[in-house]
């Protein structure tokens, strides 16, 4: 395993991995290490690092995002069928 302290990324062969994985990960999960870079017969395999979440599509943001922005009447049962008539596609009318 070789440690770059300036970097904070660490090369590692991938049977040394199998021994250390728990342990690399919560370093890089801390914040300790930047990346781990996992070799298997000297070339590169797989790069662990933390994962990039984008401020402008972020998962977390999105459970609830809605709320309150649409108000339904009391009683109003979202899972039954609506029955609106017939439509007229080509003039956008629904009658």
């Amino acid at each position: 395993m070789t440690h770059d302290q300036i970097t904070g990324e660490v090369v590692i062969t991938a049977t040394e991995f199998k021994a250390k994985c728990l342990d690399l990960i919560d370093r890089v999960q801390s914040g300790a290490l930047r990346k781990v870079t996992i070799t298997k017969r000297g070339k590169d395999a797989a790069v662990v690092r933390q994962p990039e979440y984008s401020p402008a599509f972020d998962l977390r943001k999105l459970h609830a995002s809605m709320k309150g922005r649409m108000i339904a009447p009391s009683g109003f049962d979202f899972t039954a069928p609506m029955d609106i008539g017939p439509l007229d596609a080509e003039q956008g009318i629904i009658d």
